[in-house]
This record gives C-alpha cells, structure tokens and sequence, in this order.
C-alpha cells in the first residue's frame, strides 16, 4: 500500500555528519555522496549507504580531488561517477573548474568481498 508519506529509517555505521550541498547517485542498493560542507568548511569525503540493510560506510581513498561543494555531477553506465567545478573553503578558499572521474566498481568490489565469511 502506497501511504505517500515519509518515514525516518534507522541507519547504522559511520554516517556523514552536518553535511549539506553534497552530490549524490544511487546504484543499487548503494546511495552514494560525495564533498558537500558543514559549518566551517568544504568536505571531500565519500560515503554510501547500502540501502538494503541501512549500513553506512566512508570510502578512504589515496587520491582525491581538492574537498568541494556547489559542484556538478553525473553517474555513467561505466561504474563511474564524473564532478566538475564547485567551491572550496578551507586551504585553498577558491572556485573551481576541475573536472575529475571517480571509478567506483572497485570499492563496491572490496566492500562485497569483506562481508563474506571464511
């Protein structure tokens, strides 16, 4: 049955905190987000969400681009995910027009081979 309402889900694991002006996509069963800000500065975290059990994870990557908000983004059929631009507050305090892909099949990769037991 359709209610047409909207209802809080419980999520656990390590969820962003007082984030806003972040991008997202989805691939099921993962919400992803990417940069955003809180209060004082410009984030250039990745996080997602397995949808399936409401589980929480931060992605820790070597290479990132430089933290960012207000940016553009768009998910590709290729397992990728491609921003462009945005604004940076903290070290560097500038716009941006960078653009950048991120190929995220590997860390859905990682994150299903450690859920499975030996």
């Amino acid at each position: 049955m359709n209610t047409k309402k909207w209802s809080k889900k419980n999520c656990i694991g390590e969820q962003p905190k007082d984030l806003c002006f972040a991008v997202g996509w989805y691939d099921k069963p993962n919400f992803f987000f990417y940069g955003g800000r809180n209060k004082e500065l410009s984030l250039g975290d990745t996080y997602f969400l397995d949808t399936n059990r409401f589980c929480w994870r931060k992605v820790f990557t070597m290479d990132q681009p430089l933290s960012r908000f207000y940016h553009a983004g768009v998910k590709t059929n290729e397992k990728a995910f491609y921003i462009y631009g945005g604004c940076n507050i903290g070290r560097e305090n500038k716009l941006l027009s960078d653009m950048h892909k991120y190929d995220y099949c590997k860390i859905l990769f990682l994150y299903c081979f450690s859920k499975i037991k030996f």
